[in-house]
């Protein structure tokens, strides 16, 4: 189980970086997922995306959502189209995530996403993030306010030992990670690269005892 998050987490950074490199050199405006040709941005920044909605879902409800599509189509053509894998994602998609899934397939989004301090307290992790989303229009980028799901790794030297899912708010702010297991060396925000998070680099740090 291990081996395998570690290679979807090998393969899913790849697409991460190989898409934010190619952004630093797009002449034009970039588009959102659901309306661009460019393979950097629908396949390396799709991967991405689908990747975090899938397990932000349950890969079941994600695979319902699919079957539905291809349900909806049985004889193509017509074939389905991006506006029917929106509506139908968008159904299978609980009140609490719908605003956000959206704006990732319908707009462009990035974040800076970086861990700042990592310190023990009692039996709890105090873990203070800095964190940012923005969407991108045209040449300029605007802050959005966000309150959001993210995984945080927990790793004894370089292997992982627990995940926790905390809600996280835009700004910098000091979360409490409850029932951390003994050794804890270092913690990682969005370990699993779920996020388009410019600043990927920095989603580390050792704990401070």
């Amino acid at each position: 189980m291990k081996e395998a998050i570690e290679d979807v987490g090998r393969q899913v950074v790849h697409e991460l970086d190989r898409y934010l490199q190619s952004r630093r050199s797009m002449v034009s405006r970039e588009q959102p997922i659901l309306q661009s040709t460019r393979p950097p941005v629908y396949y390396r920044k799709g991967s991405v995306v689908t990747y975090a909605t899938a397990d932000l879902l349950g890969h079941a409800r994600y695979a319902s959502t699919l079957r539905g599509i291809l349900e909806a189509f049985p004889d193509p053509p017509p074939y389905p189209s991006v506006l029917a894998y929106r509506d139908t994602l968008l159904s299978h998609t609980p009140d609490s995530l719908r605003e956000m899934i959206q704006s990732w397939h319908t707009q462009v989004v990035l974040y800076d996403l970086t861990a700042r301090q990592a310190r023990p307290a009692h039996d709890t992790l105090q873990l203070t993030v800095e964190a940012r989303k923005v969407v991108v229009e045209g040449d300029s980028e605007r802050a959005v306010s966000f309150y959001e799901p993210v995984d945080v790794g927990l790793f004894a030297g370089d292997s992982l030992v627990a995940v926790r899912r905390i809600w996280i708010r835009d700004g910098t702010h000091t979360y409490s990670l409850p029932s951390v297991p003994e050794g804890i060396k270092r913690v990682e925000v969005d370990p699993f690269f779920e996020r388009i998070n410019r600043r990927w680099e920095e989603r580390g740090v050792d704990v401070r005892f």
